[in-house]
């Protein structure tokens, strides 16, 4: 099953949410700051 745009833009919006989280209060857990920060690379290139 393919996913229309609508359902793509909510889930960009739900990543750039976690990513920004993850980037914001994973100070001390490099590897969580990591993945936000790759997750954010990701949504913004789209």
């Amino acid at each position: 099953m393919d996913a229309d745009e609508v359902t793509w833009e909510r889930a960009r919006g739900w990543a750039l949410a976690m990513g920004t989280a993850l980037v914001v209060y994973s100070a001390d857990n490099p590897s969580m700051a990591a993945i936000g920060d790759h997750v954010l690379d990701q949504v913004l290139l789209a």
